[in-house]
This record gives structure tokens, C-alpha cells and sequence, in this order.
């Protein structure tokens, strides 16, 4: 197997919206480039969205290059989101055009043998060094919810009550 990243994607609202896109439709464009996700998935529909020139800041925006094929056939693509300190795989699926990679890094995966690759990757933790896919750690235990706190309490209250009754000259 081998992973290819395909970038780290945010939304954004473009100037104007193609009058072929429905009402509503959101967008998203790889962060390091500005590249849209739409344009990036059809390459070959030759969708042109109209990009701000600068950011929120007024500083100017690169120009995304047009780059030659996305995705190789049969490869697995996928979404990996930052949760905590874990890159956790959101979606795996082999339909580009089934993801929305707002927030997420888009990644692909090449050479996966298996059927079902949301069941395979789907919530896994990605270790993008070493280029693995391992089970999430278990959720820590939850603590004590407030009514069981003030049962300790309660417990606790008793338990003093208790031991000065069967020790009277104890304070």
C-alpha cells in the first residue's frame, strides 16, 4: 500500500458562484494553493471558479497551478482530521466526488486489496510518518457524574457519622 497526500483543505466562499452549481453549495480549496476542491475532483469538466486574489488580510493569494491527474483508478481517497493530538480517517471511500474535505487533509491509497475500505480505514488513527493505520486508543474512564459525587459525599457524611457513634470519644 502506499498513502499520497493530497493536501490539507479549508472552506471558503468564492466571489461568484458558477450559475450550473445549486443553491447552497459549499467549497473548499487546498490550503497550500488555493486550488478548488470542486475543479480538483473534475478535471475534466473544466470548472472555473472565480478565486478572492487576497486573503482576509488583504495579502495576495498564490495562483493555483492546474495540476495533470488527481487521483490514480481504484485508489482509495480519504479524509483525515485533526482530533486532539490524532489524525483520525473520517471517510474512505473510492468515489472522489463523495467527499467533502472541509477542514481534513485528503489523502490516497493506493494498492488497498480489501472491499470495504470505510470499514478498513474508516476511524483509524493515520501515523503519517510511518504511513500506518492503527485502532484509536480507548476513551479514558469517565469520572464521577455530578449525582455520583454527591453520593460520595453523602457516603462520606455517613460513614463519619458512623464512626463517631462507634467510637463516642473520637472527635
Amino acid at each position: 500500500m502506499n498513502i499520497i497526500s493530497h493536501g490539507n483543505w479549508v472552506r471558503y466562499t468564492p466571489t461568484t458562484v458558477p450559475a450550473t452549481f445549486p443553491p447552497g453549495v459549499m467549497f473548499a480549496k487546498r490550503a497550500s494553493d488555493n486550488l478548488d476542491w470542486y475543479g480538483y475532483v473534475k478535471p475534466d469538466q473544466k470548472i472555473s471558479i472565480p478565486m478572492p486574489v487576497v486573503d482576509v488580510d488583504g495579502n495576495p493569494l498564490p495562483k493555483a497551478p492546474a495540476p495533470p491527474s488527481r487521483f490514480q483508478p481504484g485508489s482509495v481517497k480519504a479524509t483525515v482530521h485533526l482530533r486532539d493530538t490524532l489524525h483520525i480517517v473520517s471517510t474512505a471511500l473510492y468515489d472522489s466526488t463523495m467527499l467533502f474535505p472541509d477542514g481534513a487533509e485528503v489523502i490516497e491509497i493506493t494498492g488497498y486489496t480489501g472491499s470495504d475500505p470505510f470499514k478498513d480505514f474508516g476511524g483509524k488513527v493515520y501515523n503519517q510518518a510511518a504511513g500506518t493505520f492503527t485502532d484509536p486508543p480507548p476513551p479514558p474512564e469517565p469520572g464521577p457524574t455530578a449525582i455520583e459525587r454527591d453520593i460520595l459525599r453523602t457516603l462520606e457524611r455517613i460513614n463519619r457519622r458512623l464512626d463517631r457513634l462507634e467510637h463516642p470519644h473520637h472527635p
